[in-house]
């Protein structure tokens, strides 16, 4: 048999092939199907415990205020509610990404404030939001910048949470 031949065959099975559109075998384990449907309790080893997530609250958090099916609704306008004296430097629903510009408190003239927040959860959880807390201390030498203490980080988180079941309890 000719190249040619041999190659017009080759086209015309990966075309057929192509259009065959059938679904590609599931080669994870029962384990991994497992998981992905099921939360965990304790981590990856210990008890595995209902659905994820759901539906019925996903398709809640879609419709209102139209945010990203991977970003909680709540979490989104609560950040924005905590942070709202806050100039905005990004805030990307998409991502759940919201960053400030450095804020800078009339009271503390010396002193410059900067929160990064990151919500990773479609629905509310308190996993589901990560906050960094910036500061900038004015010294002779110009501006020297140092991350805040955890305490801080966590009580804007909680306040953020609070505000997100706030939010919540009205929608309802």
């Amino acid at each position: 048999m000719p190249i040619r031949a041999i190659l017009i065959l080759i086209t015309i099975s990966l075309a057929l092939a192509a259009c065959a559109g059938g679904k590609l075998p599931d080669d994870r384990s029962e384990k991994e199907k497992r998981e992905e449907k099921f939360g965990k309790l304790f981590g990856d080893e210990l008890f595995i415990f209902g659905e994820k997530n759901d539906p019925q609250d996903e398709t809640s958090n879609q419709i209102i205020n139209n945010t990203a099916p991977n970003v909680s609704p709540f979490l989104w306008n609560a950040s924005l509610n905590v942070i709202q004296d806050m100039p905005l430097l990004q805030a990307d629903r998409t991502s759940g990404i919201i960053l400030t510009d450095w804020y800078q408190i009339p009271e503390y003239p010396n002193e410059q404030f900067k929160v990064d927040i990151v919500i990773s959860s479609s629905v509310l959880r308190s996993d589901g939001i990560s906050v960094s807390a910036f500061q900038k201390i004015k010294t002779n030498d110009g501006w020297i910048q140092k991350k805040l203490n955890k305490d801080i980080k966590n009580a804007i988180e909680e306040t953020i949470l609070n505000e997100a079941r706030n939010l919540k309890v009205k929608a309802q």
